[in-house]
């Protein structure tokens, strides 16, 4: 049989023992005489456990002063989209161009407003939570 390759390390001199390739049939799972496939792979697997992933839609830490900013977040959002609805819905408001800029300009301000708490304050404040959370030593179930 000729050799495949001089650079590959199986046919090298300073190699270790035990470098070459396995055949595929020695890498399945084994398994004893009498035992299903299932049964022996689920011992094999049940031994190591799943690390600890956090979950998607787990909610966030929060403190009394991150609801406060937060209350103030939503009341931003809710006077826009209420002065986007006036000046949809109302007729007198929907054709008057300075009234349609005022509206705008409420918009953006309360929209920017918003943004900027979100992205300055409340996740400021929701840092520095969970520092404190992560520096404070943790209390031992037992006495």
């Amino acid at each position: 049989m000729a050799r495949r390759g001089a650079t590959n390390a199986r046919y090298q001199k300073g190699t270790t023992h035990g470098s070459t390739r396995r055949s595929a049939s020695s890498l399945k799972p084994k398994r004893g005489a009498g035992q299903s496939a299932k049964a022996a792979s689920a011992k094999g697997k049940g031994a190591k456990a799943a690390p600890k992933r956090p979950r998607l839609f787990e909610p966030l830490p929060t403190t009394p002063e991150i609801k406060k900013w937060r209350r103030i977040w939503w009341v931003l959002l809710t006077v826009g989209m209420v002065f986007v609805a006036a000046g949809s819905f109302i007729p007198g408001l929907r054709e008057d161009p300075a009234a349609q800029r005022v509206i705008l300009m409420v918009v953006l301000t309360c929209s920017l407003a918003a943004i900027g708490i979100d992205l300055f304050v409340i996740r400021n404040l929701r840092k520095q939570m969970l520092e404190e959370m992560s520096s404070k030593p943790k209390k031992s179930g037992g006495s």
